[in-house]
């Protein structure tokens, strides 16, 4: 049988819960990105701290984005960060990344031992970068598919796509009308294919950029994707 100190130190299911502390928001490209750190508590432990994400186009209803994955994780075992990440007052925007610095530490959000209070312990500043617009991505769960989007009403003449390819991927876009039938032009077949990694790649067809004549009313777009992620689009003036 059990001694009755096991039966003590057992933790309860309800002494096990999840605290929200400090949230990082920034407004981006129409929405609130909203990172938060959530520390897991088990009774009295200590535990890691770090960061997933949200999203808002209200204020009032959020979103996880990639849950449970988390958008800034601890270090590995060993690494000055790998108890918790604090986020700071904001993410900036750098030239063509999102900075974001953070406060680090190799204890977890201590109950029982202070922070800085052994010579094992570190702290100290870090800074987390992504790529612009890299928060989320479509790829294929296959080596290749393909996704259609709402009908959008374009302004500009040049499509530009925020996409990176790995070996052997690739990304063709061609427009469609409102009832889905493809624009001549600019088919799949038409469209040059992209192979790199670049955060700003302007499509062309056969050669020509030009799409303005195809935006005199509203169009789908329709992404060829074979081992790629793409992370956003828009159109823009001639360059």
């Amino acid at each position: 049988m059990p001694s009755e100190g096991w039966l003590k130190d057992t933790i309860k299911l309800q002494d096990i819960h999840s605290e929200i502390y400090s949230v990082t928001a920034m407004s981006y490209a129409g929405v609130v990105i909203a990172l938060y750190d959530l520390w897991p508590v088990i009774g009295s432990a200590e535990g890691p701290l770090d960061m997933p994400l949200k999203v808002s186009r209200d204020m009032q209803t959020w979103e996880d984005v990639d849950a449970p994955r988390r958008a800034l994780s601890i270090g590995q075992f060993g690494e000055w960060d790998s108890g918790m990440v604090y986020g700071g007052n904001t993410m900036m925007v750098v030239d063509d990344e999102i900075r974001l610095y953070y406060l680090g530490a190799n204890m977890g959000h201590c109950t029982r031992v202070l922070p800085t209070t052994k010579p094992y312990h570190s702290l100290g500043v870090g800074l987390a970068t992504l790529r612009l617009d890299g928060f989320a991505s479509l790829q294929p769960q296959a080596k290749s598919g393909q996704f259609t989007t709402k009908p959008l009403q374009l302004s500009g003449s040049r499509l530009q796509i925020n996409a990176a390819c790995r070996t052997g991927g690739s990304v063709r876009v061609e427009l469609l009308d409102v009832a889905g039938k493809t624009i001549t032009e600019f088919t799949a077949d038409d469209c040059d294919a992209f192979t790199g990694d670049t955060i700003r790649h302007t499509l062309s067809w056969r050669g020509r950029e030009e799409i303005s004549k195809a935006l005199s009313q509203p169009v789908r777009l329709r992404f060829h994707v074979t081992t790629a992620d793409v992370f956003a689009f828009r159109c823009v003036k001639e360059l």
